[in-house]
């Protein structure tokens, strides 16, 4: 039944272009095949320049990105070789020397080659830190152990702690 119904709407088609006079029929193919080009550039042409605009702009937005990667990776290379400080032969010298720059006292004690034990009787809490922040980022001396006991005073404690250098 589909059939039947489509040849009669081409004849009808067929007979209405029969009527129409050449210079008719050539102005309705020109306006058919202006419109296909229009909708051509409206689905085709137009969505794929906007999405190359949007991805030329991706990739200059990700050429930045990697360029300020790079810079900041020789940054910390530079960093890192700037930072590699080797440990003091005589780390006992060494220690000694910035306890008595923080002016603070301790009875030192060595425990083996590498490692010392340091007592503090009386010591602010925050200039133990501070001691010890000091001596692992200048020269490289880090706590493996460490014992605080609060003190009556405030802010005070008792500490033990065993170090090492690196």
């Amino acid at each position: 039944m589909a059939r039947t119904l489509r040849a009669p709407a081409r004849e009808h088609w067929a007979q209405w272009w029969q009527l129409r006079t050449p210079g008719e029929r050539a102005a309705w193919t020109g306006a058919g095949a202006l419109a296909a080009a229009l909708l051509a550039w409206l689905v085709i042409v137009q969505p794929a320049a906007r999405d190359s605009e949007r991805l030329a702009r991706q990739l200059a937005a990700q050429r930045i990105a990697l360029a300020q990667a790079h810079r900041q990776s020789d940054e910390i290379a530079g960093l890192a070789r700037n930072n590699a400080v080797r440990a003091p032969r005589d780390v006992r010298s060494t220690l000694d020397a910035e306890l008595a720059r923080q002016r603070v006292k301790a009875a030192v004690d060595r425990v083996d080659n590498q490692r010392i034990r340091l007592t503090f009787d009386a010591i602010d809490f925050g200039a133990l830190m501070s001691l010890l922040d000091t001596l692992q980022r200048s020269v490289r001396i880090r706590p493996v152990d460490l014992s605080a006991t609060a003190r009556v005073e405030p802010a005070q404690v008792r500490a033990e702690l065993t170090i090492t250098s690196d």
